[in-house]
């Protein structure tokens, strides 16, 4: 038994003809499946046919199943940021809706999981795989594919155009952050941190805002030997964290507040918010100055600050930020490095932000 929670992750779009049978598989699939949590996220893209009212019909009181809704078609990188922001489990699989990959053999990737794994993928080109029911088309084109990749690569995997793959969620988060459309200009972008690390002497890190969680997305360190150990995917503290609450500050006040009612674990440092009138006090001052410090409210011992990064409709993008360790720099020093953060944030908008 795999001692940890899964879940399975299914892009819809214009699926109705295939919901009923997706019900029956996951049901056997279920039966099969030995974690300790498992959960079902349905993801509708956007159709244009009632994909959205049949899953309603058939998932709504499904075994710990969460419908999602897209306003709009979103394709791939609309399904897989949602993924980030709402999975919170162990591991995720992605499966087709038409379940052209049999969700029963889940329980067999499972098995295959240990330490140095992090990914398991399900061919039916393995040499003990097979291939049901799929038309001659579409068969052919992923062949093609297939072998392309191969010829490409060198390397003993025997599909390349397989949604169906389990990863470890925090491998699956580094990959989609660093693949973001922001990519394109990865030299540029670390050229402007790295500077801004040299010139202020500690680490510094990009966020981002993915639906209602703030997420590290990159970080240039500097060389000292106590610093905040996080890794691109890693979700921030919104409610004690600079960065986060920036965040929480441009959002609509009744909005910040549910978030900050739900936390589960407030006080994490000596001088923690947990007080909603002072939160709020403090996210009013934040907007207005449009920077945010942390005072020993993340961790004690340690103080930060984050300037935020606008797109043209003036909605934060980004947050900048540096943290370290108070014996090396406290509130007043942190003011000091300001103009230097807000310069880098001012050129770091031209190479993140498309016009």
């Amino acid at each position: 038994m795999f001692n940890g929670s899964l879940t399975i992750a299914i892009p819809l779009y214009n699926e109705s003809k295939t919901i009923e049978y997706l019900k029956e598989r996951l049901s056997e699939a279920i039966e099969k499946i030995d974690v300790l949590t498992l959960k079902i996220l349905l993801i509708e893209d956007g159709s244009t046919d009632n994909t959205y009212e049949l899953l309603k019909d058939n998932f709504l009181d499904f075994k710990n199943s969460k419908i999602i809704q897209h306003d709009k078609n979103k394709n791939l990188n609309g399904f897989l940021s949602t993924v980030i922001e709402n999975c919170d489990t162990d591991l995720v699989v992605f499966l087709d809706s038409d379940c052209t990959f049999d969700p029963t053999y889940i329980s067999e990737m499972l098995n295959f999981l240990d330490p140095d794994v992090d990914i398991v993928n399900g061919s039916p080109y393995h040499p003990e795989g097979d291939i049901e029911g799929v038309k001659k088309g579409r068969l052919l084109i992923s062949n093609t594919a297939n072998a392309f990749y191969k010829l490409l690569v060198d390397k003993n995997i025997y599909t390349y155009t397989s949604i169906f793959k389990m990863y470890r969620t925090s491998k699956i988060r580094n990959i989609i952050l660093n693949s973001l459309p922001y990519e394109p200009n990865f030299t540029l972008r670390r050229s402007h941190l790295r500077k801004l690390t040299n010139d202020i002497q500690e680490t510094v890190s990009l966020s981002i805002p993915i639906g209602t969680k703030l997420v590290y997305f990159d970080r240039i360190e500097f060389h000292w030997p106590m610093q905040l150990n996080l890794e691109a995917g890693d979700h921030l503290p919104l409610h004690a964290s600079a960065s986060g609450k920036l965040y929480l500050s441009f959002l609509k006040e009744q909005d910040a507040t549910d978030i900050f009612k739900n936390i589960k674990t407030p006080k994490t440092a000596k001088n923690t918010i947990i007080e909603i009138s002072q939160f709020k006090k403090e996210l009013r001052k934040i907007n207005s100055q449009k920077y945010a410090f942390d005072d020993e409210e993340w961790f004690n011992g340690m103080v930060g600050v984050s300037v935020p990064i606008f797109n043209k409709k003036n909605e934060l993008c980004f947050c900048l930020s540096t943290h370290t360790a108070k014996s090396r720099k406290n509130i007043e020093d942190l003011k000091k490095i300001l103009p230097s953060m807000q310069v880098a944030a001012t050129n770091l908008k031209k190479v993140l932000l498309k016009d």
